[in-house]
């Protein structure tokens, strides 16, 4: 008889076991605690039924082995690894399009450059693109391109990205009616959405959105000092009042419903008062991630990882504070795993959809991996015209979390997918091997926290959050 692969852990307040291979998630009495570490410990199960039989007694250490056995936890043969997807590489389904790479901020962790045509010390177009702006001929022959490469699927998404996308209004205001009569041609359901800064959304621009069905998510950091800090204008200037306004207009037309994607920095690293702001604002949901990839003092780094699992643990008890109060405190760092661990999903063996059914076109029409790597000429997949180069992609594909070290004998490895394929790289320099120290660590600690918070929830309650999580989330998401 063997013990499955099972993570124990304690986090807030509760003791609890996840099976790893199927998902499954279990609160366990102190006896079954005792049985599972010593039997983890020894790597026998014998070690853990003599734990208990010394501190509670035969029968106590018979009816633990027993109920473990039930749930399939202790087996003569426990269960395989879930099997990994097959080698094929998937339709693509979404396109992200950066229709400039302009941008009227210069956000200090921003990865792409100084948010202008030209960096402050005067180098090349920022992420390293001959050209600045989109015209409608790329447009045109990137969402043929979606067309064509989602074969038989029937529904389709486009992100218009930046840079800051409405700095090309025209051409976003010119495409979107037109792509949309296309799509019904090609008889497919296409969800349009943008990611802005919100600083140039104007009355008018906000009304043909809002008519049009665009989702819209902000980038915004939160309290008027942070924001202000962080994401300003190349002259200096702060962005709070006007995103405020921007966002006042937009809540009052989609109240509850929209995100608020904020970049938490070293220099302003106050987890809980970002959260409750922006909540407070009207934002339905909330997205954190911290500032990697930059060298300069805002940049998050593993000396912070202390202070930034003992917020998320905060927000985590806060989090349920609030549920008992009857409201939601939607962060989406939460929910996602809350989600993907109350009810087992399929194993997720990728991140997200980066480089296989997601992809990224720069305004020449050139294909990459996702909006984090455009500009970098090795992770480029070919071109909207002359088609995809699916070496990259057939490298991703395989890059599963079996196929990875570091993940593969990860306890997390199913509910995260291997981890956000960019921060890695910046990292660690290969796709291959995730960043352990720093990225790997807090999202183990986040997920666990998700684990304890289900674990409370009632199953409406989950259901919920579900819901609110696939409202608000990007195409590429998962």
């Amino acid at each position: 008889m063997a013990l499955s692969e099972v993570h124990l852990f304690e986090q807030l307040g509760r003791t609890l076991l996840a099976d790893v291979r199927t998902g499954r998630l279990y609160e366990a009495d102190e006896p079954t605690a005792a049985f599972v570490a010593a039997a983890l410990e020894s790597g026998d199960v014998d070690a853990g039924h003599a734990a208990v039989r010394r501190r509670w007694g035969r029968w106590r250490a018979r009816s633990v082995r027993e109920a473990l056995g039930v749930q399939g936890l202790i087996a003569v043969t426990p269960p395989d690894c879930p099997e990994p997807p097959a080698p094929f590489l998937p339709p693509v389904t979404a396109l992200d399009l950066n229709i400039t790479h302009q941008c009227n901020l210069a956000c200090r962790y921003c990865y792409g450059s100084y948010g202008s045509t030209l960096s402050r010390d005067g180098g090349p177009f920022r992420y390293g693109s001959e050209e600045g702006w989109m015209s409608r001929e790329v447009a045109d022959a990137a969402f043929e391109f979606l067309l064509r490469e989602s074969g038989e699927e029937e529904a389709v998404s486009v992100v218009f990205f930046g840079g800051e996308p409405l700095l090309n209004w025209r051409l976003l205001e010119a495409l979107v009616p037109a792509f949309r009569s296309r799509a019904s041609d090609a008889g497919k359901r296409l969800r349009m959405s943008t990611a802005s800064n919100a600083t140039l959304l104007t009355e008018r621009k906000l009304r043909f959105l809002i008519d049009n069905g665009i989702g819209i998510q902000f980038s915004f950091d939160g309290p008027p000092d942070v924001q202000d800090d962080q994401r300003c204008s190349r002259q200096g200037r702060g962005s709070y009042a006007q995103v405020c306004e921007a966002a006042g207009r937009l809540l009052a037309c989609r109240p509850g419903e929209v995100t608020a994607r904020a970049t938490l920095t070293r220099r302003h690293l106050e987890l809980r008062r970002v959260v409750e702001h922006l909540l407070g604002m009207g934002f339905g949901n909330v997205h954190i991630e911290p500032a990697t990839g930059v060298t300069n003092d805002y940049a998050v780094t593993p000396e912070d990882l202390p202070e930034l699992k003992r917020q998320f643990a905060e927000m985590a008890e806060l989090f349920l504070e609030r549920l008992d109060q009857g409201e939601l405190l939607n962060l989406s760092n939460f929910v996602k795993y809350v989600r993907s661990t109350k009810t087992p999903e399929t194993p997720r063996f990728h991140p997200c959809g980066a480089g296989r059914g997601y992809l990224c076109v720069d305004p020449n029409g050139r294909l990459f991996l996702c909006h984090r790597f455009t500009g970098s000429d090795e992770y480029a997949m070919g071109n909207v015209f002359d088609g995809i180069d699916n070496a990259l992609r057939r490298q991703v594909a395989g890059l599963h979390v079996h196929a990875r070290p570091g993940c593969r004998d990860c306890w997390a490895r199913y509910f995260c997918g291997g981890g956000c394929w960019r921060v890695h790289v910046d990292a660690t320099g290969s796709l291959a091997e995730p960043d352990l120290a720093f990225h790997c660590e807090l999202l183990k600690h986040t997920i666990e926290l998700s684990m304890a918070i289900n674990a409370r929830l009632a199953d409406d309650e989950a259901e919920l959050l579900a819901d609110r999580y696939d409202q608000s989330r990007m195409p590429h998401e998962s």
